[in-house]
């Protein structure tokens, strides 16, 4: 029973996110980020050692809807038996803006083993740093953070 809100809420975001696909841009905090980007991504783990690396593009849709799709891979030389979750291969995201930037689900269709990544927008809205958390149903199963710069 619990699914059903989840599964409503994604609907809606989701078909939201297919609406408006125009670049635009948002303010979120004191930078501005600009939809259609094409971001590198890094993510670490909590010892700070790189272990995933990636592309995710980026599109704003109507009110605070972020869509986009992703490709991450290991790093060279990464422990490949860590706990990353999900973020390994390449799918959709989905998820929105906030005051301070931007909360994006990896795996906006499944109801446990998420990667989400939470992130505040700097470098004049070209960069999203933040974290990066493994979610199962008995809440958070791993972590780090990661960065993602647009490269314009």
């Amino acid at each position: 029973m619990r699914l059903l809100p989840f599964l409503v809420t994604t609907g809606v975001l989701f078909s939201a996110a297919c609406t408006d696909s125009a670049p635009r841009s948002v303010e979120a905090g004191s930078a501005e980020l600009t939809s259609g980007g094409h971001f590198t991504y890094s993510a670490y783990s909590t010892s700070g050692k790189k272990v995933l690396e990636g592309e995710i593009d980026l599109f704003l849709g109507t009110d605070s809807v972020v869509s986009g799709v992703w490709n991450i891979r290991w790093a060279p030389g990464a422990d490949t038996t860590l706990k990353v979750g999900p973020q390994v291969g390449e799918g959709m995201a989905l998820g929105y803006r906030t005051a301070e930037g931007v909360v994006l689900n990896l795996n906006p269709f499944s109801a446990d083993n998420n990667v989400v990544l939470r992130s505040l927008v700097e470098g004049g809205g070209y960069t999203l740093t933040g974290r990066w958390t493994y979610l199962g149903f008995p809440g958070p199963l791993a972590e780090g953070r990661f960065v993602a710069t647009n490269g314009r």
